[in-house]
């Protein structure tokens, strides 16, 4: 249990340093993209049975968070060139 407490007070920790150093947008697209390949391994090690909507759905998120974080270097980018 002390274990248990230990990490999820480490993950609270980085959580805040995330949103510190980014936004809470930016936070809630990390760990969506996270479950989303969290999911394909699932398929992968466990073996669990994918469905077509699943894999789309799965899919879409990685190419969603693909597309915001391009967006959000060229946004980066152009602020500092200024």
């Amino acid at each position: 249990m002390t274990v248990a407490g230990f990490f999820g007070f480490s993950i609270g920790i980085v959580t805040v340093l995330q949103i510190k150093a980014t936004s809470p947008l930016s936070h809630n697209i990390s760990g969506t993209a996270k479950a989303a390949v969290q999911s394909l391994m699932a398929f992968a090690i466990w073996k669990n049975e994918p469905t077509f909507l699943g894999i789309c759905g799965i899919f879409t998120t990685l190419g969603g968070s693909l597309l915001y974080t391009f967006v959000k270097m060229r946004e980066n980018k152009a602020g500092s060139q200024k």
